[in-house]
């Protein structure tokens, strides 16, 4: 007889950004490999300021309302899922009355969110950007506390979890990304392409790139997804040789004809779903330190590593700007696809639930 599983997430939005992608490869592979009548899903709704303060008050799970929380405890102790699998450490709280309840908890982490909202705190130094960090922090601390297993992403996130709270992840998966069947393009890249969602390590490096860099490559430059309507970046002055492209609904007619993905983050945590994209899409990839986190193979033939200005500009200039890069494709096959996950999540788990 299959587990019964509760899966419990944010409410998936039209436009996925990177962590709502992993979101839904989760679910997806969950519902595959245990039957989507054995998968009880528990969305919790889009954090919004209002609820975020509301929780604050009521020292809830972050942005999640006191009613919000009661539904799910209701919905456990109904149905006495073995399995419980929560997206993100930012339902503390909740995480800590499930235990009480009963079932194994798993914490997939999508990075660590207290680093990540510290960084945001620095950028802008506001009241509400530091108690937000200190929420978040608040909720990590019981999420990592009062789960029965730990999925991370990569070495460095294990690294930090042992560092700020003493336990490591039981698990590391990378992100990943489905086998594609790619046609047979024998032709020139046209452009370097950026993807990426309104999301504050994104405005940061293209709003860098534009004004560090763009000015002084002879290659077009595409934009593409939410970061374009951001307002740091809509009032940028352009150089010719940029455009953006604005959110699209699909991003494969992009990369299929890109000469190469530029990765210029600075800040985040966890791994790059964008870095994972582009290899998928067998693209050489000119990144940051950060925009490589999680990866494992030779940087210098998937593309090239850059951390300042200069370093950039010398790769791109040395680019040969054919549309694919074959290995940087044999290394997705061999460590970032869906059937990888696939496989070691379902081992994981029949571990877990004996």
């Amino acid at each position: 007889m299959k587990s019964k599983i509760l899966y419990i997430a944010r409410e998936p939005q039209k436009k996925l950004s990177g962590g709502a992608s992993v979101d839904k490869r989760n679910l997806s592979i969950l519902q595959e490999l245990y039957g989507k009548s054995n998968v009880i899903i528990e969305y919790l709704p889009k954090t919004t300021m209002k609820n975020v303060i509301l929780s604050l008050l009521t020292l809830s799970s972050y942005g999640v309302t006191p009613q919000q929380e009661k539904n799910i405890l209701q919905l456990q102790t109904k149905n006495k899922c073995s399995i419980i699998f929560i997206e993100g450490s930012l339902s503390g709280y909740i995480i800590k009355k499930i235990s009480q309840i009963g079932g194994n908890i798993i914490l997939h982490m999508h990075n660590i969110e207290t680093l990540l909202y510290k960084q945001k705190y620095n950028t802008n130094r506001g009241v509400v950007s530091y108690l937000c960090y200190r929420f978040v922090q608040f909720n990590e601390r019981l999420s990592v506390k009062y789960s029965d297993y730990i999925i991370s992403l990569n070495k460095r996130d294990n690294d930090e979890l042992e560092k700020m709270y003493n336990r490591k992840a039981n698990l590391i998966l990378p992100i990943t990304f489905p086998m594609r069947k790619l046609p047979k393009i024998n032709v020139i890249g046209k452009y370097l392409l950026f993807v990426g969602s309104d999301f504050f390590p994104n405005v940061e490096g293209v709003k860098w790139f534009i004004t560090e860099v763009a000015p002084y490559i002879d290659i077009n430059v595409k934009i593409v997804g939410g970061c374009c309507n951001n307002h740091l970046l809509i009032n940028l002055s352009l150089p010719e040789n940029v455009s953006f492209e604005g959110y699209v609904n699909d991003v494969d007619p992009y990369y299929l004809e890109a000469a190469a993905v530029i990765a210029p983050i600075f800040s985040g945590s966890g791994m790059k779903t964008k870095t994972v994209e582009a290899m998928s899409f067998g693209k050489t990839i000119i990144g940051t330190d950060e925009a490589f986190v999680g990866i494992e193979g030779d940087l210098n033939k998937i593309g090239a590593l850059c951390n300042n200005s200069y370093e950039f500009i010398k790769a791109i200039q040395r680019l040969q700007r054919n549309v694919f890069n074959d290995y940087t494709y044999t290394v997705f096959m061999n460590r970032y696809t869906h059937e990888i996950f696939r496989d070691r999540l379902n081992s994981f788990i029949n571990t877990v639930d004996r």
